[in-house]
């Protein structure tokens, strides 16, 4: 076990060493969710095509709430298939608000698909009274995954059929960025533990919480010296710049206020947001 720890360790070292990134996170272009080419006879049409065990587990975390983008979509290739390209819009708004549009547009989609699937030689597996009995928004999981397991049995054109690698972010590391970062990660949290008077003295009751979010500090110190994000992504880019705008605030209340000997805790919800507001 200890030989494969030294091992990995060896590995990090000569990463670092040779400025090779330590991880990079990439995903498949056209894996999830993108638009496929797909054979439609002789002719060919734009097609969403998704991962179902993704949509599957995106429906159940969002209380169904994702079945809404889910039948967007399915409305999408339907017309697709008919070659129009006009606004969703209606046909969303009638799906979910006026009552029972949906129990129609489940029997007459799901006919319209079987047929246009039978003329060009696909099989379409849905059946309309089957989809007709589970079709209740926020509740029709079943439905949405036959109607898009026929989507994605469409055969997809080759020059589209091998989704494309794109790196997301690139995480890098230098020595010397590590041995900064291990001084600072030492020094902040000497100068807490040395100073846990300040804590176990307190007389309000969360002293020990603040003491373990105090904590986490150095390793934040420490990471963010240590660890160089790399993307070529402009909002990515901007995001911590964009946190840390609010971030700061919290940071200046908290050194202002103890000149006045006035912690954080001391302030009323209201004394804190109304200095945060004017700070930021």
């Amino acid at each position: 076990m200890f030989s494969k720890i030294k091992d990995s360790l060896s590995a990090s070292y000569r990463h670092i060493e040779n400025r090779q990134p330590l991880f990079s996170a990439s995903y498949l272009k056209g894996g999830f969710g993108q638009y496929h080419a797909a054979e439609w006879g002789s002719d060919e049409v734009l097609i969403r095509k998704k991962r179902i065990e993704t949509s599957i587990l995106l429906f159940v975390i969002t209380f169904g709430l994702y079945s809404i983008v889910w039948q967007y979509h399915l409305i999408r290739n339907i017309r697709a298939l008919k070659k129009d390209t006009s606004s969703c819009t209606r046909e969303m708004l009638l799906y979910y608000f006026v009552p029972f549009y949906f129990l129609y547009w489940w029997v007459s989609r799901s006919d319209y698909v079987r047929k246009a699937f039978t003329e060009r030689g696909y099989t379409a597996t849905g059946n309309k009274y089957f989809y007709l009995l589970l079709s209740f928004p926020f509740l029709n999981l079943i439905p949405l995954a036959i109607m898009q397991n026929d989507f994605n049995a469409l055969p997809t054109r080759p020059s589209d059929s091998t989704p494309k690698l794109v790196t997301l972010f690139t995480v890098r590391c230098s020595l010397p960025s590590l041995m900064l970062g291990f001084l600072f990660f030492v020094a902040s949290l000497l100068f807490i533990l040395l100073d846990i008077h300040a804590f176990s003295s307190a007389a309000f009751s969360e002293k020990w919480l603040l003491f373990g979010v105090t904590l986490i500090i150095p390793f934040v110190i420490a990471f963010t010296t240590i660890f160089r994000f790399e993307t070529p992504y402009e909002k990515l880019k901007n995001f911590l710049p964009f946190l840390m705008l609010f971030l700061m605030p919290i940071l200046s209340i908290t050194m202002t206020e103890c000149l006045n000997n006035v912690f954080i805790y001391d302030m009323t919800y209201l004394g804190f947001f109304a200095n945060y507001i004017l700070i930021l």
